[in-house]
């Protein structure tokens, strides 16, 4: 098959959880960046565990106590777009 490399890839269990979790990532990484770097005063492969894994246990904590919800509430209420004509086959 053309794209069976891509497919295994993108269907991982961790890498399809991450892309569920990459908003609470993209929002928490700087915060935690910075007070691994001010406040703790970490070297460097210190501070990319510290950040990498508190980044991550904050994404999935911010995921599922407010974007969850927030998301099944708009969808609850009808104001999520539907996705007809997405790549989604």
């Amino acid at each position: 098959p053309k794209n069976f490399g891509l497919k295994i890839i993108f269907q991982n269990s961790v890498i399809v959880y991450l892309g569920t979790i990459c908003y609470g990532i993209y929002l928490w990484h700087y915060p935690v960046l910075i007070a691994g770097s001010e406040i703790f005063h970490l070297n460097n492969w210190n501070k990319v565990l510290f950040c990498g894994v508190t980044t991550i246990i904050l994404a999935t904590v911010s995921y599922f106590l407010i974007e969850r919800p927030v998301l099944r509430s708009k969808s609850d209420a009808g104001v999520m777009p539907t996705h007809q004509g997405s790549l989604q086959s």
